[in-house]
Formats: C-alpha cells, structure tokens, sequence
C-alpha cells in the first residue's frame, strides 16, 4: 500500500472514529425478560423498558430523564411518564 493511500485511509477511520453518529450510537443492549414481554404493558412502555436496561449497561443504572426518552421515541413528556406508571404497576 503506497504512503498517500495509507494516510487517506487512517485519516478517514479517524473520522469515522469521531463523527457524531459512532460517539453517539453506543453498542449497548436491551434485556426485555419475559415477565415485562408477555405481560398486558403496551408495547411502546416495553420498548422503554428495553431502553432503560441498555442505558443501565452502561454505568450500573439509567441516567437518561425522562426529557431525553421524550426526545428519542418523539412523544411527551407526559407519554413517558404514562409509560413508566405503566412499568411500575404491573
């Protein structure tokens, strides 16, 4: 590999390493049990139960406010707390 195809290719990888997308899109992952799947909670409040274990993942407990889970599905704040109740009554 020539020196000038090296640097385009390590200069591009160290974009891709700080662009916006990769240090915003962490590789975490969701634990939805059955007990919350195949409960009567609506599907959006499951999803949001997902979301919480893989922010939990992250630091040992969900640190996000409910403004942010607003902002991510595009609803209220009230819709989040709507589906919060939900979690924590069933």
């Amino acid at each position: 590999m020539s020196h000038i195809k090296w640097v385009k290719k390590n200069i591009l990888f160290k974009f891709y390493l700080k662009s916006s997308f990769f240090m915003e899109s962490p590789n975490y992952y969701a634990i939805i049990p059955a007990f919350v799947r195949y409960s009567d909670i609506i599907a959006s409040a499951k999803l949001l139960y997902g979301e919480i274990t893989a922010l939990s993942n992250k630091k040992g407990y969900c640190y996000a406010t409910n403004g942010y889970f607003a902002s991510l599905y595009h609803v209220d704040n009230s819709q989040i707390k709507r589906w919060i109740k939900s979690l924590s009554d069933a």
